[in-house]
C-alpha cells in the first residue's frame, strides 16, 4: 500500500517532500477506515515531529492530520498524547496561521474525550491557551475552544482551575 512509503517520507530531509506527503495522509486520514492504519504503520510519531516544523504549511498540514486521526477513534486520542503530541498541539494555539490554530484545538477537543488526557492537558499547561481562544475572532476556533473547555470541565480535578484561570468573569 502506499501508507508505508508516505510515512517514510514524512522524515525525508528535503521539506517540499515532507509537504508532499503529509498532505497526501492529510487526505487520506479523512477516511474511516485510513484512521487506525496509519498509526498501525507508524504515522503518528513523525506527524507529531512535523508539528514542530519551521514551515508553517507543513505544521498546518500536520496539525489537520493528527485532527483527523483523533476524531472519532480513542485508540488514536491515547496514542498521540503517548507519543508526545501534548506539548506540540499546545505551542501550535499561539501560531500566527489561523488554520493551523483552528487544526490544533480541534485536535486537542478530540483529544480530550479522555479522562486521562483532560488532566494531562493540563498538566502541561494547555489551559490558559485554551481559554485565551475563547476570545479569538474566527468562530470555528472559539467553537473548538469552547468544545476543548467543556470536555476538560467534566472531570472533577479541573473544574476548579478552569474558574482561576479566568474561564468565569
Amino acid at each position: 500500500g502506499a501508507l508505508p512509503p508516505l510515512i517514510y517520507l514524512l522524515r525525508h530531509e528535503i521539506k517540499a517532500v515532507q509537504e508532499q506527503a503529509v498532505g497526501a495522509l492529510r487526505n487520506l486520514s479523512v477516511i474511516p477506515e485510513n484512521k487506525n492504519r496509519i498509526a498501525k504503520e507508524g504515522g503518528v510519531p513523525p506527524l507529531i515531529l512535523l508539528l514542530k516544523s519551521n514551515v508553517d504549511k507543513i505544521q498546518e498540514l500536520a496539525a489537520c492530520t493528527i485532527h483527523n486521526l483523533s476524531a472519532g477513534s480513542v485508540l488514536n486520542q491515547h496514542n498521540i498524547v503517548r507519543d508526545g503530541g501534548l506539548v506540540p498541539l499546545i505551542s501550535l494555539l499561539a501560531s500566527r496561521n489561523e488554520t493551523t490554530v483552528e487544526q490544533s484545538i480541534g485536535a486537542l477537543r478530540n483529544i480530550t474525550l479522555v479522562d486521562e488526557n483532560k488532566l494531562k492537558l493540563v498538566a502541561e499547561g494547555g489551559l490558559l491557551p485554551v481559554l485565551t481562544l475563547l476570545r479569538f475572532d474566527r468562530e470555528s476556533i472559539q467553537e473548538h475552544a469552547t468544545g476543548t473547555v467543556w470536555n476538560l470541565s467534566t472531570h472533577p480535578e479541573n473544574e476548579l482551575k478552569i474558574v482561576q484561570e479566568g474561564a468565569l468573569p
